[in-house]
């Protein structure tokens, strides 16, 4: 994301709401189908699908999108590490302010 934030921090700039729906696109897709779906309305409503950069997002994202990172690699991890990301998902996904029942939902998405 830090490397995406400073190639594309020009263009996110000049586009009002673009930053907001990248980080929306990238950070609530819980499932390969949702980001593709998400990063097609983002293209798009914003109009940036001949952009390079974005192109070049797009062709390596199961490298730095967290649903594919996430489906991919857990395989490999320990049972201590594996807990360890999963409480990161959830941390990243759930508000602890919410209800029980909105928990139930969104770790059901999960």
């Amino acid at each position: 994301m830090k490397k995406a934030q400073e190639k594309l921090g020009a263009l996110l700039g000049r586009n009002p709401g673009l930053s907001e729906d990248f980080n929306r696109c990238i950070d609530f897709s819980l499932t390969p189908e949702e980001f593709g779906a998400a990063w097609a309305a983002l293209m798009l409503k914003h109009e940036v699908m001949t952009h390079t950069h974005f192109e070049t997002l797009y062709k390596y994202r199961e490298t730095w999108v967290p649903c594919y990172f996430f489906l991919r690699h857990d395989r490999f991890l320990q049972s201590t590490q594996r807990s360890e990301a999963f409480n990161a998902v959830l941390k990243r996904y759930v508000n602890p302010h919410n209800s029980i029942l909105n928990f139930v939902k969104q770790y059901s998405k999960i």
